[in-house]
């Protein structure tokens, strides 16, 4: 059977990095700004440093590239083809069940719009009452999967993007299924946006 190819079309959860393995057991972490990207910078790093592919192969463009993608099809088996279901990790709210991987998806797609221009901050009192509500909401859901890295890259997007704000609410407030924003940054922005997927509750603030 001919192994998965990956598709080159969908961004991986997290973007496009690679954990090279090193010889003392621990890795280096290498990101790419697109797919052809990391390619070259995995095969710059193996050409510096001297190092063979697992299967002793030389570091040739070709060879990098079929390392990447049985790496990535390891581990994001839904990207590839032959196409496996993605980890199910779902949680029942009163809407049904929703899907984690896809909530991180669009919440990472809209801390980059946000990051895209100036932001208007609004004041700690008004942050601490639309977090009241959030915190109570059906709608506000946990997002965390099973991908590390996918995890630490928005947690630490949200940190750089916020800066010092925060509310004494932030440990009740996750990620909103209704409009795919990341609650502990959007609370504080005057017109967070968002993708507005699903139909907001009553009480939501932004109705």
């Amino acid at each position: 059977m001919n192994p998965p190819q990956l598709s080159t079309a969908v961004v991986p959860p997290g973007g496009y990095i690679y954990d090279q393995p090193l010889a003392d057991g621990s890795w280096c972490r290498i990101t790419g700004a697109s797919y052809d990207n990391v390619i070259e910078l995995i095969l710059k790093y193996r050409l510096a440093n001297g190092m063979l592919l697992p299967q002793g192969c030389a570091a040739t463009p070709d060879a990098v590239s079929a390392d990447y993608n049985a790496w990535a099809c390891l581990k994001y088996p839904w990207l590839c083809t032959p196409q496996r279901s993605a980890p199910q990790a779902t949680a029942e709210v009163s809407t049904g069940a929703v899907g984690f991987e896809i909530l991180l998806q669009r919440m990472q797609r809209w801390i980059d719009q946000v990051r895209s221009h100036p932001v208007d901050w609004i004041d700690s009192k008004s942050a601490t009452d639309r977090a009241l509500v959030c915190a109570n909401c059906p709608q506000n859901v946990s997002w965390q999967t099973n991908c590390d890295p996918c995890n630490s890259n928005l947690v630490q997007a949200s940190a750089a993007l916020r800066g010092s704000r925060r509310t004494a609410l932030d440990p009740l407030l996750r990620g909103c299924r209704a409009y795919g924003t990341l609650q502990e940054v959007a609370v504080w922005i005057r017109d967070p946006g968002g993708d507005n997927k699903y139909e907001p509750p009553p009480h939501c603030w932004r109705v």
